[in-house]
């Protein structure tokens, strides 16, 4: 993980006046203790009016205080962000993999939602995205948002009411079952096996033992190719759990292309956290990026009841590890 310096200024209000630098500031950001203010102030990350202070230096109402500090560096994202469809209730993208919604973790203007912003700002009018579904960060495809509070509103109780379809595509290893169709209904929840705290389990047998939170789910599966040991597979869902369709499949015995998580290896989400992943287990990944795509979105228009069908096509880097 690359760093990168960065600073800070904060005026002091006459509220904030005769308290001394370093506890102003163990107050103001107490991600860092005073002891730790101390330091920086020392080591010169912290100057009062252009000046490098004491500690202890007393500040008055006006004082500027500059902080440098660093941070790692915002991940490079791709930013090729497709609208499908725009009318005054319905925003359809094509969002690209690796792009984060919203801010967070390491994410903060390398979002979709910046993106957005900067596309569809006027002057004087800041654009405010409303989206009304979610995609994980690595996730490509159609993404639904809504344009106004009300149709945002009325979106939201249709995904409640189970009255959007929507499709995925995702690639596995092995030779998936087909050309019928595979139901998976059963549970899902917390894997109570696992060392990641989020990662989450599929049971489909009545009989064997699960969580008492797990909860139902139901994906349709339909085996699209089989080439060079992977297969393509549409799925639908009829629940809407977190990694339903990974997890499902994970359980089902057919590991998803190049995801951490619910891939060949799932132990390979711990050595990505703790950056130990080395080139061979990498390359077993295929791809950098859960190869997971949000294909097709069918749903009635909230104001006109106009029956919309979405389609993004299988993505280029998809294709072409199915290609190899």
């Amino acid at each position: 993980m690359e760093w990168e310096w960065t600073e800070v200024e904060h005026v002091v209000s006459p509220e904030e006046s005769r308290i001394r630098l370093d506890l102003f500031l163990a107050r103001r950001f107490p991600v860092v203790n005073r002891t730790g203010w101390q330091d920086r102030i020392h080591e010169g990350h912290v100057h009062l009016n252009g000046e490098q202070p004491r500690p202890g230096r007393r500040l008055h109402a006006g004082d500027v205080i500059r902080i440098e500090y660093r941070k790692k560096r915002e991940p490079d994202v791709l930013k090729n962000v497709e609208i499908i469809h725009r009318d005054a209730c319905l925003l359809v993208l094509n969002k690209p993999p690796n792009l984060p919604v919203h801010p967070s973790g390491t994410y903060h203007k390398n979002t979709l939602q910046h993106v957005l912003i900067e596309m569809l700002s006027t002057e004087g009018q800041e654009y405010k995205p409303r989206p009304v579904h979610r995609l994980d960060r690595e996730t490509s495809g159609i993404m639904l948002l809504a344009e106004s509070q009300k149709c945002a509103r009325i979106l939201s109780g249709m995904i409640r009411r189970n009255e959007l379809q929507k499709e995925y595509l995702v690639l596995v290893e092995g030779s998936f079952p087909g050309p019928e169709p595979v139901l998976a209904e059963g549970w899902i929840a917390a894997d109570p096996e696992s060392e990641v705290r989020k990662m989450q389990r599929f049971w489909q047998d009545i009989e064997e033992q699960r969580p008492e939170d797990a909860k139902h789910c139901r994906t349709e599966f339909y085996c699209m190719e089989h080439r060079n040991g992977l297969s393509l597979v549409r799925c639908i869902l009829h629940t809407g759990r977190m990694h339903q369709i990974r997890a499902t499949l994970h359980s089902m015995g057919f590991p998803v292309v190049g995801d951490r998580m619910y891939g060949v290896d799932p132990k390979q989400y711990l050595r990505f956290i703790h950056q130990e992943e080395t080139p061979e287990q990498l390359k077993r990944l295929r791809l950098n990026r859960v190869a997971l795509h949000s294909h097709i979105l069918r749903l009635k228009h909230p104001e006109t009841e106009k029956a919309l069908e979405f389609i993004c096509d299988l993505p280029a880097d998809m294709q072409i590890v199915l290609n190899q």
